[in-house]
Order: structure tokens, then sequence, then C-alpha cells
């Protein structure tokens, strides 16, 4: 006991220098990481941006920001991650299910993660949605537009080069 109260009175331990060296290790791993991110995967995305990206994207979430604040959305739930920003954030409208912020919730809430694995189940895959499902996802939960870069057969409220958001209600 004595030895290891000197041994810290003198300097770091051996423990104390492992434990150091570790997380030294961790913080160069997660900085080379994000680095990569930014200059490989994404070299798109600024570190730091005081406007959202002018994109398809950000161009339909405009046009839906301008309808009634009590819109309701359904477009991809992987939709922040896939397009740079989420349907909240950029069209400052409510979402059916956005993967990473409500499964990221539902840690915190019995009947938030219910309501979440019942959207996840009703969503299915996404990218085999068809009019027929939007309709009764529409039906079901009272969603007003579908954001989607699919040709469906349904009315087509809004477009651009790249997404369609498509009319839902009766």
């Amino acid at each position: 006991m004595e030895f290891v109260a000197l041994i810290s009175i003198v300097g770091l331990g051996r423990t104390d220098r492992v434990a150091s060296t570790v997380a030294v290790v961790l913080i160069l791993l997660s900085v080379g990481r994000g680095a990569y991110v930014m200059a490989v995967e994404h070299p798109e995305r600024t570190l730091v941006a005081v406007h959202l990206p002018v994109s398809d994207w950000d161009d339909a979430m405009r046009w839906i920001r301008q309808q009634p604040i009590d819109t309701h959305v359904l477009a991809d739930p992987g939709h922040a991650w896939k397009y740079g920003t989420s349907v909240r954030v950029s069209a400052e409208r409510d979402v059916f299910l956005e993967e990473v912020k409500d499964s990221a919730m539902a840690i915190y809430s019995r009947d938030v993660a219910l309501r979440y694995a019942e959207r996840a189940t009703a969503a299915g895959e996404f990218s085999t949605m068809t009019a027929g499902r939007v309709r009764d996802l529409a039906n079901r939960y009272g969603l007003d537009y579908f954001v989607a870069e699919a040709d469906l057969p349904l009315p087509i409220a809004y477009r651009n080069r790249r997404f369609k958001v498509y009319e839902l209600r009766p």
C-alpha cells in the first residue's frame, strides 16, 4: 500500500502510464476516423456551416417548410444520414420515422421504444415502398406528404431533379 502511494508521489505509476497511453491512442484513432470521414467518405460536407447545404434534398425540405406547421411527412427513415439533414431540422416539420434520433430517444422511454419498433416494422424496407403501402401508412398514421426518389402512381405536390413530394391527403 505504501509502495503504491510512493510511486504516485514520485510520478506516474505503470497503470497510470498504460491508461494514459490507451487514452491518447483512442483520441488519435477518433481524430483519424473523423478526418477520414470528412476527407474521403463525405468530402462535400464541411465541418462547420452556418446554412444548410444547397441540394435537391434541401430544396424539397424548403418546399415542405412552407406547408402548415402540423404537416406530417413520410421519408426514408435513414434520411438524416443519407441526405445530410433531417426533415425535423431542415423542413421544421414532424416526420414519421427518423432512424438515428428516434432510436436514440427510444433508450430513455419504453413508450418511445415501442412506438419506434412499431413504426420501423410498419415502414419495412423503404426501398421497396409501393403506392399501396404508402397509402396504408398515410391512412393509419395521418401522413400528409411522402418524399422519395422513386416514381410512384401518386399525386405529385412538388418535384425537383431528384426528389418527388407526393400528396397523401384525401
